[in-house]
């Protein structure tokens, strides 16, 4: 079971996938992968931390070549 924990920057799925840029599958499969966590609502219901999904989109800008 994912973790219910209280976050103070919250978004739903579908902002998360705005945010990455990627579509349901790719965020699942970061989760999964363990890249961030995802937190439970209820059994259907899924939250993500902001702070969390920048932090890996920082580290991997940080990691990305620069051409």
């Amino acid at each position: 079971m994912t973790p219910l924990l209280p976050i103070t920057d919250p978004i739903t799925t579908k902002q998360a996938c705005e945010l990455l840029k990627c579509n349901a599958v790719t965020l699942w499969r970061y989760v999964r992968d363990g890249k961030f966590r995802k937190y439970a609502v209820t059994r259907k219901n899924v939250l993500y931390s902001t702070s969390e999904i920048m932090a890996f989109l920082e580290a991997s800008a940080a990691s990305s070549p620069r051409v």
